[in-house]
């Protein structure tokens, strides 16, 4: 779930964001997924039946997924950040070990 902090509260929203595995698998070459570990993380029951927005990305592109979010998070009356945040490493990236200088 998104915090999302406004001038004098605090307003949470929470957006599904969706996708086949094909498109997964074309998007994420680096990512193997099998069709049954998929579906297995796939079903987030309580996520879907509480979400203010679900968008299937399979057929999207990154900025459709976005305008899509930006119109829900305008509508909500939730302002966004000026500039968008850095692009993600690969898949699992972010638990490694940070590399050191041979000094």
């Amino acid at each position: 779930m998104s915090r999302i902090s406004g001038s004098n509260s605090t307003s949470r929203v929470l957006i599904l964001l969706d996708v086949t595995l094909d498109a997964q698998r074309q998007r994420r070459p680096d990512v193997t997924w099998t069709r049954v570990a998929f579906h297995r993380v796939k079903p987030v029951t309580s996520a879907r039946s509480r979400a203010d927005l679900q968008v299937n990305t399979s057929d999207l592109t990154p900025a459709q997924v976005l305008e899509i979010v930006l119109v829900c998070l305008e509508h909500a009356g939730i302002a966004h950040g000026d500039a968008p945040l850095p692009p993600l490493g690969a898949t699992g990236t972010a638990r490694e070990e940070p590399q050191r200088g041979a000094g």
